[in-house]
C-alpha cells in the first residue's frame, strides 16, 4: 500500500501524534494493519510506541504490530504489556507471529495479570501457613522447658515466640494489603517488586 492512512488520535487520549506505521496492509474485508519497523535490537517497547499502541485499541484502528528481525524476550512481554502485537521476519522474508495482536486487548491483558495476582496471593497464603505451623511446631517441642522455668523467663521465652506471630502476621498484612493495591492495569514491574517480597518470606524476629 503506498499511501499510508493517519488515524488521528483525539485530544480526550492526552497523546501527541496519530497512527500510521511506517507500513500498513488492507484485507479483503477492509481491515488496515499498521506495521513499525524496529531495526533495533530493543529490550523493552518505547514509550511513544507503547502509548501508540495503547491508542489503538481503544480507537479500534485496527492491528498493530511491531516487526523485528531479533528480540529479546524482555521486548516480547513489553510489546504484551503495552498491547502491541509482535512479528518476527524471517530470513525468508515471512511473518513469524511472536505476540498475536488479538490477545493485547486490554480485556485479554488484564484478565492475565489478575490471574498472577491471584496466584501471588495463594502463594503469600502457602507462606504464611507454613511459617506459623513451623513457630507453632516450635512452641510445642519447648512447651516442657517452658513448665520447668521461673515465671518472668518463662514469660521472656513465651514472648519470643509472641513476637514471631506478631511478625508473621505483619508480613501477611502487609503483602495483601500490596496485592490488594495491584490491579489488571498494573505494571509487570510493580507485580514483579511484590512477587520478589513473598518468594523472599516473612523476616524472622528471632528463633526462640
Amino acid at each position: 500500500m503506498d499511501e499510508l492512512q493517519q488515524i488521528e488520535i483525539p485530544a480526550d487520549l492526552k497523546l501527541v501524534g496519530s497512527i500510521s506505521g511506517d507500513l500498513q496492509s488492507l484485507d479483503a474485508e477492509g481491515q488496515r494493519t499498521f506495521y513499525y519497523l524496529r531495526p533495533v535490537k530493543d529490550k523493552a517497547v518505547p514509550k511513544w510506541l507503547g502509548n501508540l499502541a495503547r491508542a489503538s485499541h481503544s480507537l479500534k484502528a485496527g492491528p498493530f504490530y511491531i516487526v523485528v528481525r531479533d528480540y529479546h524476550d524482555s521486548f516480547a512481554a513489553s510489546c504484551r504489556e503495552n498491547g502491541a502485537g509482535l512479528l518476527r521476519l524471517t530470513a525468508a522474508s515471512s511473518f513469524e507471529v511472536v505476540v498475536d495482536y488479538s490477545e493485547t486487548s486490554p480485556k485479554a491483558v488484564e484478565a492475565a495479570v489478575e490471574e498472577r495476582i491471584t496466584e501471588l496471593r495463594r502463594q503469600m497464603e502457602r507462606r504464611v501457613e507454613m511459617a506459623r505451623t513451623d513457630i507453632e511446631s516450635r512452641y510445642a517441642q519447648s512447651a516442657g522447658i517452658i513448665a520447668t522455668m521461673e515465671f518472668d523467663a518463662a514469660e521472656r521465652y513465651k514472648n519470643r515466640f509472641e513476637s514471631e506471630f506478631r511478625s508473621l502476621d505483619d508480613w501477611g498484612m502487609s503483602m495483601s494489603q500490596r496485592l490488594d493495591g495491584l490491579g489488571g492495569s498494573s505494571s509487570a514491574a510493580d507485580i514483579d517488586k511484590v512477587a520478589e517480597l513473598i518468594s523472599a518470606g516473612p523476616k524472622e524476629s528471632g528463633s526462640a
